[in-house]
């Protein structure tokens, strides 16, 4: 049942003899229309039976979500409402948009643009109930984005928070214009006559409304007192349930048997609910009970009273244990945190590192990393890789500087495996946004001598990420090598094999990439031909979606079939643009003018120009030197021809800048018949006036000598195999 108790989460409690509230059900009625009604008191106020009972009376869908430490990531909160929008949505539902490390730059936006699609394909009269709110952590981005959520509250939907606390101070703009009202403790207060009704209703005899038997010095001693009088009346067996589930935030009827080992103990659990005893029940494939946080936190206190240290140690492991086969994986991670068992929170941290970057929760995994003590977590190569690999998402230096750590680790274990994947992560991120291009040739030559040594991959889809950033790597900063010629071809046979969604298409990108410059327009359409289906499927990311879409456009745009190329090209831009990915958005839109200068002639292609002008400037050299390429050729079509001239200088140093020889050989495409993109900065320094040649022309000689020893495609490479060459080493035998 490996996600069934984890979706409790987003299941709201179920009722058992509840009386209503109708004073407070017509208050919550005149304020339906406002985006936010917070709801807030001390513990057992009866905040959650109030808002459910409401609900289920006035028959309004819901969506229920029980926030808790986790939601410290803001992908928790997206990955389940689109979860539970699955459930609800109307049958024309489109998937929501994902959240990819390209928004954590600008979480509000994708916010505004996540809640947006959720509200618009819900029902009708949609209230979204953030419950028990006191549980998000004071610095989460938790509260930026349900303010961001409030804003596109359609009229007709609600938002309630229900906490503890008060709400968040960054809402106080939201009471101010009357888009928020508050239920609080002076509101939920039981009156005589409701005590009356909840006595009857559950048979507790005749109540005069003084309660003098009860300690009056607070709510907690209030519930310390019934808790106490629950456990200490109740049978021995009774009284093992509870301790032994005492360490589960929610617990099913089968975890409950498989940790007390009595038969007995669901038919406890239903009997404690229906008796109202500080339990909630939520109804799925499995019931899922939850015991009110006091008397959690109270039987916590009387496990650590009754059970000796290593009883109790052996209790909370084999706790952890369950809450991580039944998908409550951080619920899992806080209890071994908490009892200090670093071997099996390492253990736990390996096994599930990459299916959380996967599922864009990067901030939950660093997170756990960060839990870790520091003598022992470096101790581990592997954690201090997985740490790497989330920082640099957003992060690349700093994330480049971790994987480095990394790999001396591995170096000095003789770890071939880690350090192939470190030197292979390394490589990759430089390629984004070119980011220390300086130190690639070292971190490529080491690739290249340990690929001489691996015996096998550890996995397929291992094998294939490798050789997919080799696939680029050898491209950009090593086009004579000659595994560069037959990369995308090792890519393609890889690929025929299989592998997750998320590999396949960022290998296939890389390929699709080389193959469209190289010349090798086959083994390209085969790629795509076999990787399209990914595109549309569940396991592919937007932004993984946006680069292949993007790749296979630009290799139908050097094969001269433009109608395909733009058909590939503008599905990329709506991808980025629906999903909020401004960066990819940008990037996509330059390879758009391309296209379109040549399907559809300047004035077409000058508005896209126009409107890639309007955006922030690049801050990688690469897309600052393709915009100046393209302002040269406006430039040059207008007669401009100093002007062109200036722009091609700029063009020609921000490519010097990337670091990169094949982006100076690409400089020369116009001086030389491959079939790769021509970029006419050449032109315009051609057509400048002759006072500027003799400033300009070294620059175009350097690049004309770059593009002489640049193989060409099909696999032919200079004489020898130069630095980290390793022409002895045939990539179909690796």
């Amino acid at each position: 049942m490996s996600k069934k108790t984890s979706l409790a989460k987003i299941n709201r409690p179920r009722l058992f003899g509840v009386v209503p509230r109708e004073r407070l059900f017509a208050s919550l009625d005149e304020n339906r229309g406002r985006p936010l009604i917070w709801i807030s008191g001390p513990p057992g106020a009866g905040k959650t039976t109030l808002v459910a009972s409401y609900l289920e009376d006035r028959g309004l869908p819901i969506v229920w979500y029980q926030i808790d430490s986790g939601d410290a990531d803001p992908a928790t909160l997206f990955h389940y409402l689109a979860l539970a929008a699955e459930t609800l949505g109307t049958a024309v539902s489109t998937p929501l948009p994902r959240l990819v490390p390209e928004h954590l730059s600008d979480l509000a936006s994708f916010a505004r643009l996540f809640f947006r699609a959720f509200f618009a394909q819900l029902p009708e009269g949609l209230v979204l109930v953030l419950d028990n709110y006191q549980e998000a952590p004071l610095d989460a981005s938790l509260h930026e984005i349900v303010r961001q959520a409030i804003a596109e509250v359609p009229p007709g939907h609600s938002v309630i928070g229900i906490s503890r606390i008060e709400a968040p101070l960054g809402f106080v703009q939201l009471a101010a214009s009357g888009a928020m009202t508050s239920v609080g403790w002076d509101k939920l207060q039981l009156s005589l006559d409701e005590v009356r009704a909840i006595a009857a209703k559950r048979r507790l005899g005749h109540f005069d409304g003084e309660a003098q038997e009860l300690p009056t010095e607070t709510r907690e001693s209030v519930f310390n007192y019934f808790a106490s009088l629950i456990f200490d009346q109740a049978s021995e067996e009774t009284r093992h349930i509870l301790l032994s589930i005492a360490f589960l935030p929610r617990v099913t009827p089968s975890l409950a048997v498989e940790l007390s080992g009595r038969t007995d103990a669901p038919a406890l659990l239903e009997d404690l609910y229906r008796r109202r005893m500080f339990t909630d029940r939520t109804s799925g494939a499995e019931q899922v009970y939850q015991f009110h946080a006091l008397f959690l936190d109270f039987l916590r206190d009387r496990v650590r009273v009754v059970l000796a240290p290593e009883g109790l140690d052996e209790l909370v492991g084999r706790s952890a244990a369950v809450l991580e086969g039944s998908g409550e994986f951080d619920a899992a991670m806080d209890l071994r945190i908490a009892a200090g068992d670093w071997d099996e929170a390492v253990r736990m941290i390996l096994q599930e590192a990459n299916g959380l970057l996967n599922n864009g929760r990067r901030q939950t995994l660093e997170r756990w990393i960060r839990a870790i003590p520091s003598t022992k977590s470096h101790a581990y190569p592997w954690i201090v890789y997985w740490l790497g690999m989330a920082q640099v998402q957003t992060e690349p230096a700093h994330g480049i500087e971790t994987l480095q750590e990394a790999l001396g680790g591995f170096r000095v274990l003789g770890d071939v495996q880690g350090q192939i994947l470190c030197l292979a992560a390394l490589l990759n991120a430089a390629n984004l946004g070119y980011s220390a291009v300086e130190a690639m040739d070292g971190w490529l030559d080491e690739l290249l001598a340990k690929m001489d040594q691996l015996q096998a991959f550890p996995s397929p889809d291992v094998e294939l990420r490798v050789w997919g950033v080799l696939c680029s790597a050898l491209f950009w900063s090593r086009p004579w090598h000659p595994w560069t010629a037959s990369a995308a071809h090792r890519v393609e046979a890889l690929l025929a094999r299989g592998g997750a969604p998320a590999v396949a298409l960022a290998a296939a990108a890389s390929a699709l990439s080389t193959t469209s410059t190289s010349g090798e327009f086959e083994c390209g359409d085969r790629i795509t031909e076999a990787t399209a289906h990914l595109v549309d499927g569940r396991g592919a990311s937007p932004s993984e979606a946006a680069w292949w879409l993007a790749r296979a456009g630009y290799l139908r745009f050097v094969e001269a079939r433009y109608e395909e190329a733009l058909g590939f090209i503008r599905r990329a831009c709506e991808v980025a643009e629906s999903n909020g990915m401004r960066a990819t958005f940008a990037i996509t839109i330059y390879t758009r003018f391309m296209v379109e200068f040549r399907v559809s002639g300047w004035t077409v292609a000058n508005a896209t120009l126009a409107e890639m002008e309007a955006m922030p400037r690049p801050n990688y050299p690469v897309g600052e030197a393709m915009l100046y390429v393209y302002q040269a050729r406006r430039a040059q079509f207008r007669g401009r021809c100093d002007e062109a001239a200036d722009l091609a200088e700029l063009t020609h140093a921000a490519i010097l800048r990337t670091g990169s020889q094949y982006q100076e050989m690409r400089m020369a495409g116009a001086c030389r018949g491959h079939a790769r993109p021509r970029i006419d900065a050449t032109q315009g320094i051609a057509v400048a006036g002759e006072g500027r040649q003799p400033k300009v022309l070294p620059a175009l000689s350097r690049m004309r000598h770059a593009s002489n020893v640049y193989p060409g495609p099909r696999g032919s490479h200079r004489s020898g195999s130069g630095a980290g060459g390793h022409s002895h080493v045939s990539p179909q035998t690796t």
